[in-house]
């Protein structure tokens, strides 16, 4: 997760989230919009400074907030690990037909009685 001294750029916010906060007063709908954001961004939340309606929609808020961050690094991760290929992986990372095998007769030693004993390979 980022921190502080890594913040990230962005996070997600669902219209969810904005309309639980409509329902507070003005000042709790800035700090819990301040909150969201150092959350989100700074990885920061200090729960026992804020109000207790603040505190429990940001419970609600908190696992979609990391949930959403999980899946935006794993789709990083993901990107970057098939960036890492080298040129020679990305040139021959492809399957290759392998020609098919033709019928070959296999003669069966236990007799010698013509074609009756020979066995086909498929």
């Amino acid at each position: 997760m980022e921190t502080k001294n890594n913040p990230r750029e962005s996070f997600v916010f669902y219209r969810g989230h904005y309309d639980a906060i409509q329902v507070l007063s003005k000042k709790n709908q800035l700090i819990a919009y301040d909150a969201i954001a150092k959350y989100a961004l700074y990885n920061e939340l200090e729960m026992e400074k804020l109000p207790k309606q603040v505190v429990g929609l940001l419970r609600v808020m908190i696992p979609n907030i990391d949930a959403a961050i999980r899946n935006y690094d794993r789709r990083v991760r993901s990107k970057e690990k098939k960036m890492s290929k080298s040129n020679f992986e990305w040139e021959f990372d492809e399957e290759v037909q392998l020609p098919m095998k033709k019928d070959v007769p296999i003669a069966d030693e236990s007799s010698d009685k013509g074609d009756e004993n020979v066995l086909y390979v498929d």
